[in-house]
């Protein structure tokens, strides 16, 4: 080994561990299913030094051409909710893979390169802009091009999940993608949820690796990783025998000169052979040999930082405290208000040093913003630091963080600095800043970051209650945004209890909530305690119709008069309920709606509108017209950006297989399926349904491999009260299981279909199935 240091010995004693890994992740020529590799240890055991390295040699010697993505999760909610960000952002420039950043991405993999082929659409999503503008942009340099790029009016507005998900799955089809999250015990339990829902659903050419931290060897990980589990590999790290550790001192100082056996014996009793106390050991005895100051010896990490002096560990404690990292400036300024204004102190100087031992990290690029060198520094400090030093950082740090806030002089994202004043408040001073939590709550719902807004009540729980009611709604509109709905109702019992918040609100939420969990006869139940209104109405026809209740429903919309003016509930209303009359009335009722969204200037409302009327015309046969509207709303859904453009893409299918066109349908539908939200379970299922039905009449699988696809859809909504989506696969497996195809060639199987298979659309109204009718499902738009 060449110029052995302390950052890669532990590859002396781990090259097994590594080579298995390799082994169980390795790349080949053919596509490869998902595979998980966990390696876990307590703290400082080397799990990073190991994961590095497997990432590195695969990157660097792999025939293949692999997409590798390493993220290392902070231990502050408000940038580990940033994670779908901060993969993306991995994706944005072309990068070769070190041992410090085992990063690789190639030109043609590029995120923007994806963006422009594939989804013809800007180089970013809005979601990603506004994500990197109010997170990172000050930490990435991206400032004012990125608030310009916002004011775009042309910018999509897919969320930052949906950029990733779609960018991984069009990347799985091309090249192996290699993840590796590390610290992944720091993610909240929502945001591990929708990083495993989006890598669970790409089925192909998938590396998923976790670094899992334990306490005691007892995982921290609570479920434990819930995909991938049949193709897993899990490696456990412990600490160095007394034998390993001789042999890293000994590779270490030899080259110094200064190695002896009395010194690994001293490094082993101070460290008890721990990877990362050894690598502060040795790097620590080096820097006192190059000084020319060996003389004080080895020693253990919270000796050596109990002897330093006292801003050195302020601005660890600075540092521990914000794991999230802190501008350099903002940490100055912090210890100059505790010591004093008029004393000159060496701050350059200490955070020099402190990096220099790698007890602070400091970004590469700008050199302006520190972190703790590694968790172990923070478990340090947490050890040495007393009552009375924690609170001196901390009453300086807010005060700091006060003062920047009032003045306008941000040297940090306003968002971050806000984010920082909350977590390190007590409950009492909560209380008596409530504008600090209702600004940030406004700052984070227009940046769209929705989940770090459902975390945040985990923080703010004893106070939330005291909060004004917009922030209550937004805070609530995010839990409806991340389809945190179970959470979402605990939330409304709370605030129901504490009486501050009216009732009406909470009853449109708990609707809402209830709806998305399909429990559409207690939905039922909550609109009938509300106020009458149009929204009332609106939402009770909603409930009825997913229970097929349509005789119900169709009574509550005749007390609307299309004659007279209408609201933009009754507009909704009459766009929704297409299914509930004849066409001739259906067209009036949509021409109406359209005309008031119209006149209300929304390009998303006209488009929903249009993709229902393509509906009607589609049922008449009148494939020009339907083709025309289907392609008008999806236009519109594209300019502006809406992720709702997959229902557009659905009916285009539909139409297109009703022509037998079988492969332009396919087409449509895998579009379609990779927009798709992937918490829209029932659209999800009627595209897969749709695709499995078109796929085999265009001889691409067999008989028993439809059987199969819909048995499989059918088994995933198990429980779901979505009565005219089961029938439809109900009907489909009936017909699929009905007729003989016999031996037939690929070439003669669409004769033997004949007449009687002909590809038939069916809206709810019409699901009188003919026997030997396939039912594929169209889209109606029918959201709030």
């Amino acid at each position: 080994m060449q110029n052995a240091t302390a950052l890669n010995l532990p590859f002396l004693i781990r090259n097994k561990e590594i080579e298995k890994a390799i082994e169980h992740i390795k790349i080949e020529t053919d596509i490869n299913g998902p595979k998980l590799l966990v390696v876990s240890g307590d703290s400082g055991t080397g799990k990073s030094f190991l994961v590095k390295e497997i990432l590195f040699r695969l990157g660097r010697y792999s025939y293949k051409e692999p997409i590798i993505l390493y993220l290392d999760v902070a231990q502050d909610s408000y940038v580990s909710s940033q994670i779908f960000t901060l993969i993306l952002q991995l994706c944005m420039v072309p990068s070769e893979p070190s041992r410090e950043f085992p990063v690789k991405v190639s030109e043609k993999q590029r995120l923007d390169v994806f963006q422009r082929t594939h989804l013809r659409q800007n180089i970013v999503g809005r979601g990603l802009l506004r994500a990197v503008s109010g997170a990172l942009g000050n930490i990435l340099g991206l400032g004012d091009a990125v608030e310009g790029a916002l004011s775009e009016t042309s910018l999509p507005e897919r969320s930052v999940k949906e950029d990733l998900r779609a960018y991984l799955r069009w990347a799985a089809k091309r090249w192996p993608v290699i993840l590796a999250v590390d610290n992944y015990q720091f993610l909240n339990f929502d945001m591990r949820a929708n990083l495993e829902a989006i890598l669970a659903d790409i089925e192909e050419n998938i590396r998923f690796i976790v670094v899992n931290r334990t306490l005691g060897g007892v995982s921290e990980l609570i479920p434990p990783v819930r995909i991938y589990s049949s193709k897993s590999l899990s490696i456990q790290l412990d600490i160095f025998s007394r034998e390993e550790t001789d042999l890293l001192v000994s590779t270490a100082l030899r080259g110094s000169g200064s190695y002896s056996a009395e010194i690994s014996k001293d490094i082993y009793a101070k460290t008890n052979g721990l990877a990362k106390d050894i690598q502060y050991c040795i790097g620590k005895y080096l820097l006192q040999l190059k000084s020319g100051d060996g003389k004080e010896g080895i020693m253990g990490l919270l000796g050596t930082i109990d002897r330093l002096p006292l801003m050195y560990r302020q601005l660890l404690l600075i540092a521990s405290l914000l794991d999230g990292g802190i501008k350099v400036k903002h940490a100055e300024n912090a210890i100059q208000r505790i010591h004093s204004s008029t004393v000159h102190l060496p701050f350059s100087e200490a955070v020099d040093e402190l990096v220099a031992i790698e007890y602070l990290k400091i970004n590469t690029a700008s050199k302006d913003r520190i972190r703790p060198g590694h968790e172990r520094i923070v478990q340090a400090m947490r050890e040495i630091a007393d009552d009375d030093l924690r609170e001196q950082v901390r009453d300086g740090l807010l005060e700091e963080f006060k003062i920047a806030l009032s003045s306008g002089g941000l040297d940090e994202s306003e968002t971050y600095l806000l984010h920082c004043l909350v977590g390190l408040q007590t409950v009492r001073e909560l209380v008596s800043n409530l504008h600090y939590i209702d600004r940030l709550v406004r700052r984070q719902y227009r940046q769209e970051q929705f989940l770090y807004l459902v975390m945040l009540t985990e923080e703010i729980e004893a106070v939330i209650c005291l909060l004004d009611e917009s922030a209550i709604i937004h805070i609530l509109d995010s839990f409806q945004k991340t389809s945190s709905f179970h959470r979402g109702l605990q939330l409304i019992g709370k605030l129901q209890k504490e009486g501050s918040i009216p009732q009406q609100t909470l009853d449109v939420f708990r609707f809402k909530f209830l709806v998305q969990l399909y429990n559409y006869d207690e939905a039922l139940t909550v609109a009938s305690s509300m106020p009458d209104g149009d929204w009332k109405r609106l939402y009770t026809v909603n409930a009825l119709q997913a229970l097929s209740r349509d005789m119900e429903a169709k009574e509550i919309v005749s007390q609307i008069s299309i004659s007279g003016k209408i609201s933009e509930a009754d507009a909704a209303l009459l766009r929704n309920t297409i299914s509930l009359f004849e066409p001739a009335q259906a067209l009036i009722n949509l021409e109406r709606s359209k005309q008031y969204f119209q006149q209300m200037g929304s390009e998303f409302r006209i488009a929903s509108v249009e993709n229902n009327q393509g509906l009607i015309h589609l049922w008449l046969e009148q494939w020009g017209d339907a083709s025309k509207l289907f392609n008008s709303s999806l236009k519109k859904f594209r300019d502006i950006g809406s992720g709702e453009s997959y229902q557009a893409l659905i009916n285009l299918g539909v139409l297109s297989a009703l022509q037998h066109r079988y492969s332009q349908a396919i087409c449509f539908f895998e579009e379609a399926f990779e927009l798709v939200p992937t918490e829209l379970l029932l659209d999800r299922v009627k595209i897969l349904m749709n695709l499995s039905i078109v796929t085999y009449c265009n001889n691409q699988i067999s008989k028993k491999e439809v059987i199969t696809a819909l048995n499989d859809q059918l088994a995933k909504i198990r429980g779901v009260q979505m009565p005219y989506l089961r029938a439809a696969l109900e009907a489909n497996l009936q017909f699929a299981q009905s007729f003989d195809m016999g031996s037939s060639a690929p070439g003669s199987r669409q004769d033997s279909l004949s007449e009687t298979t002909k590809l038939q659309f069916y809206l709810r109204t019409c699901a009188s199935n003919s026997t030997g009718n396939w039912t594929l499902m169209a889209s109606i738009h029918w959201r709030y």
